[in-house]
């Protein structure tokens, strides 16, 4: 296949002002332009630039290209149908997602706004990204459709890996024509690498075979059972049916014949042939017991036909599956590589066993049979795992570029998810040594969610210390939490409407931390469902004392589990801290929940001081009379600290003393 040149790329950035602009005009584009205040010469300016949209056009282009190159006509530099697919498509969300970037929330100090129902989504069901860096990145990573290798998705919990592999399922994250081929698995907690491999190897021959019989269907690997179980109980109805109306369309014919023959006190078969007559002889005038079984034997008739009919376009659409619309070019694989899928899936699925023998017998003189019998049983033994390993490399390679020479897709992707909730980190190196032999497969890109021990792991390559990780991927892509923009970009979709002292306090609560973000909002709406647009010092108070209570719960059980005799002292001036609805008194009053001990029991009871600091800090800067001059430098500052309380708690609380004597806050001591 031919590769795009330095003039595709060039081409491209000549193609894609004129393309922005264009998209610029239409009507949703107008809108959210509208709305935000943004000026279309600023959208064409900020994404003339775009690097994601610039790998967009330059694919859109390169294909054209090699078409034109195919048919033997001279090279296009324009996009023809392309072009249409790619403002839809591309341009004009990329048109959205900068205007509303560039919304800046209004200052108010009511919580007034409506939540949508994104909101409430579970987190498996929520795949809308936020642009954010490393989302541009994996972008830039699918855009090399030659590279194989594997790609480590490291980041916390809840910084929205799940949601990017999602992403990447449904085809939301792509820079080419047609999305990646993507499988999704899920590490198991207690793993076999020969079991994950076969299960891994199994979903991508299904989606294989998916994708050659329904390019244009559904992106999910398999049917949900659900939904077959939906189709066997639909079809069980209408043979259902259709058999009452039969019997009940026999039973008035069988009622008819049997009513004439009693009246003319005939024989059944007799009355039969005469009602037969009746309707074929034009010469004999018909009787009511004829009318009646014409109209009887016409609706036998037409319920034959359409069953018959039903059965015929079923056939047929099944001969339509298994015989592929054009067998030319590079289709003419396709039916191959649909085989091979369905041959490994049956070979992953089941143990074969064949049995082949033969037995012979002579009878001799005076009634002996001489006999002999032999019989040979073969049966397949499962494969072992290099063999699997080589097996799936195989089928992954050849996949790959049957599929992308047939203009299927660009390239596969196979991405393992959940990998950070296998615990000790000893078993996740374990498990990536025991897989990381298919990795590696050109035109197959493997994206494997890992946990925050693994960046250190990868980062210290090249200082003689190398592990699984190390060895095993190509590069580490880290999802970080929000910034305060792309929190603002969250919960305006959402939320529209939020005020901008109540983004500020969300992500200060959250973090920046995704799906901390989803609950903060959540518990915002909940808390204040009670009174009326409340101001933004009630909310604050409302949270943080919720958020406090949860948090003393935890504490008092892990110090409750050192079994020293301060606990209880501790618990104490934990709850006596806490009650405090002065901030400035519960800042003074976390001092003295520091004990000075050694141990766990330490760590934890300055864990609660800090957190308690906190806790004071954001209710006294989310004060009513400071809410609205809150900077973004503070909005960060509070939303970093409660990261690296899980951390560090000394250098935490350092930090955040040290911040309330540059603010001049109430409490410093």
């Amino acid at each position: 296949m031919d590769q795009p040149t330095t003039d595709d790329w060039a081409v491209a950035r000549a193609l894609l002002p004129g393309l922005v602009r264009r998209a610029a005009h239409r009507p949703p584009a107008v809108q959210v332009l509208g709305e935000t205040g943004v000026s279309p010469v600023d959208v064409v300016e900020a994404l003339s630039d775009d690097a994601v949209l610039l790998a967009k056009v330059r694919a859109a282009h390169d294909a054209v290209r090699r078409n034109s190159v195919k048919a033997g006509a001279p090279p296009v530099q324009g996009l023809g149908e392309h072009e249409e697919r790619l403002i839809i498509t591309a341009v004009l969300p990329a048109i959205r997602r900068y205007a509303r970037a560039q919304r800046v929330p209004l200052a108010c100090g009511t919580l007034g706004a409506t939540p949508t129902a994104e909101l409430y989504a579970d987190d498996g069901d929520d795949t809308s990204l936020v642009e954010t860096d490393a989302v541009r990145t994996l972008l830039r990573i699918l855009s090399r459709s030659d590279a194989g290798g594997a790609v480590a998705l490291a980041g916390r919990r809840g910084a929205g890996k799940s949601t990017l592999l999602r992403a990447l399922l449904g085809g939301e994250l792509t820079v080419s024509e047609r999305p990646p081929l993507t499988v999704v698995a899920s590490a198991p907690a207690r793993y076999d690498a020969r079991d994950f491999i076969l299960h891994l190897y199994a979903l991508l021959c299904r989606k294989v075979i998916h994708e050659i019989d329904d390019p244009s269907g559904h992106p999910d690997t398999v049917v949900d059972p659900y939904v077959r179980t939906e189709r066997a109980q639909r079809r069980r109805a209408r043979t259902r049916w259709w058999a009452l109306h039969i019997g009940v369309i026999l039973t008035g014919l069988a009622a008819t014949v049997l009513t004439t023959a009693l009246v003319a006190r005939t024989s059944v078969p007799a009355t039969a042939l005469d009602l037969a007559k009746q309707v074929w002889e034009a010469n004999r005038a018909m009787s009511v017991g004829a009318y009646f079984a014409v109209v009887f034997a016409g609706l036998l008739a037409l319920e034959v036909l359409g069953f018959l009919w039903r059965g015929g376009c079923g056939l047929l659409r099944a001969v339509r599956r298994a015989v592929p619309p054009s067998l030319t070019g590079a289709d003419r694989d396709l039916p191959v590589l649909r085989a091979y899928a369905v041959d490994q899936l049956d070979r992953v699925r089941f143990l074969q066993t064949h049995t082949t023998g033969w037995s012979g017998k002579i009878s001799t003189p005076g009634g002996g049979e001489v006999g002999r019998t032999k019989q040979a049983q073969r049966a397949e033994q499962p494969l072992t795992h290099p063999e699997i390993v080589e097996e799936f490399r195989r089928f992954a390679g050849r996949a790959a570029a049957v599929l992308r020479a047939a203009g299927r897709c660009d390239r596969l992707v196979v991405a393992i998810d959940e990998l950070d909730k296998i615990g000790q980190p000893e078993k996740a190196h374990e498990f990536v040594n025991d897989i990381k032999g298919i990795f590696g497969v050109p035109g197959c890109l493997f994206v494997v969610s890992v946990s925050d021990e693994a960046i250190s792991s990868f980062e210290r390559r090249g200082i003689a210390v190398r592990d699984a990780f190390d060895s095993a991927f190509s590069e580490m892509l880290v999802l970080e939490p929000f910034t305060h923009a792309e929190t603002a970009q969250w919960l305006e979709r959402r939320l529209p409407g939020l005020s901008r002292e109540f983004v500020a306090l969300c992500h200060c609560l959250s973090g920046g931390v995704p799906r901390e973000l989803r609950r903060c909002a959540i518990e915002m709406l909940d808390v204040s469902a009670d009174r009326y647009q409340p101001d933004i010092a009630e909310v604050a108070r409302r949270l943080v004392h919720a958020d406090l209570a949860r948090k003393i719960a935890a504490f008092t059980d892990a110090a409750r589990a050192t079994e020293r005799d301060s606990v209880f002292l501790f618990v104490k001036e934990l709850e006596e801290a806490a009650a405090h609805q002065d901030p400035a008194a519960m800042a003074e009053a976390s001092r003295e929940v520091v004990l000075r001990s050694s141990g766990e029991l330490e760590r934890v009871s300055g864990q609660a001081s800090a957190f308690l600091v906190l806790c004071a800090t954001t209710l006294q800067v989310f004060d009513t009379d400071n809410a609205a001059a809150v900077e973004p430098g503070q909005v960060a500052f509070l939303a970093g600290a409660r990261r690296r309380l899980g951390l560090d708690w000394q250098v935490a609380s350092d930090e955040l003393w040290q911040y309330r004597k540059t603010l001049g806050l109430p409490g410093t001591g």
